[in-house]
């Protein structure tokens, strides 16, 4: 396995990790503003982690990858509905999801557009 894509799983399961113990930093003020720029935040992070795994993982099966994210991110507003203090928000999730899922779109879109390797034309 190349170092370039063990430094992504690693930085992607480092940003779980994180999230898991700390959790997204709530926002300072309760306004409108304020909740769309935290969902953007969450999004962006989800988005983050889903292009390291998908880069670390030699671009397979995105939309798997893509689930699998999300899935960490129902499991986060999951232990944060029993953390003492913590507050699940079924719109994060929503954030959560749709960030992953848009990093796999792009990616995806991006690399379908790649011109064929050498070995691939041999045959």
């Amino acid at each position: 396995m190349p170092i370039e894509r063990l430094c992504c799983l690693l930085l992607g399961a480092a940003i779980v990790v994180r999230l898991f113990v700390t959790g997204m930093p709530a926002p300072f003020e309760d306004t409108a503003a304020a909740a769309l720029w935290d969902r953007l935040g969450h999004a962006g992070v989800y988005a983050l982690a889903c292009a390291l795994f998908l880069i670390g993982t030699s671009r397979r099966m995105p939309f798997a990858v893509a689930a699998a994210v999300a899935m960490v991110g129902a499991l986060d507003e999951l232990q944060q509905a029993f953390r003492p203090g913590g507050h699940a928000d079924t719109l994060d999730f929503v954030a959560d999801a749709c960030g992953a899922f848009f990093a796999a779109s792009l990616m995806s879109v991006k690399w379908s557009k790649d011109p064929p390797c050498a070995e691939s034309l041999e045959r």
